[in-house]
């Protein structure tokens, strides 16, 4: 898509038509990368199912849409790389909180704190020891 200078004016200002044609122009393109780099796998895998892959594609557009992200876009790169970025820190943040609350690292939380408080205990014995 490219962009003219009053569409990039009307989009960083809000207008609702503006991000509605924003919208319409790239939805199907993020849609189509976002289904390519699922098959691809590296982070994606998730977005094979249509349901992930809706609610994926609705959030990038919620975020790239925010005052902020209009501001940070320039009009000149590719918007395509532009919600791209957005997906993939998008899915790292869902990734990092689904491995939180999921307890992966329970184990590893588990043993540091058998570690660190075997580790204050030997402290204490050799500050005793060596009163």
């Amino acid at each position: 898509m490219v962009w003219d200078r009053g569409l990039l004016e009307r989009f960083r200002d809000g207008d609702p038509d503006a991000l509605a044609e924003v919208f319409r122009r790239h939805v199907e393109v993020l849609v189509r990368r976002l289904r390519a780099a699922a098959w691809r796998g590296k982070g994606f895998e998730r977005l094979r199912s249509e349901l992930e892959l809706e609610n994926t594609v609705l959030e990038v557009f919620a975020r790239a849409l925010e005052p902020r992200a209009r501001r940070v876009y320039d009009g000149i790169r590719p918007f395509e790389h532009f919600l791209m970025g957005i997906a993939r820190n998008y899915l790292l943040e869902q990734s990092r909180n689904r491995e939180h609350a999921s307890g992966i690292n329970g184990e590893l939380d588990q043993h540091l704190e058998r570690v660190l408080g075997s580790e204050a205990r030997a402290d204490l014995e050799q500050m005793l020891v060596d009163r």
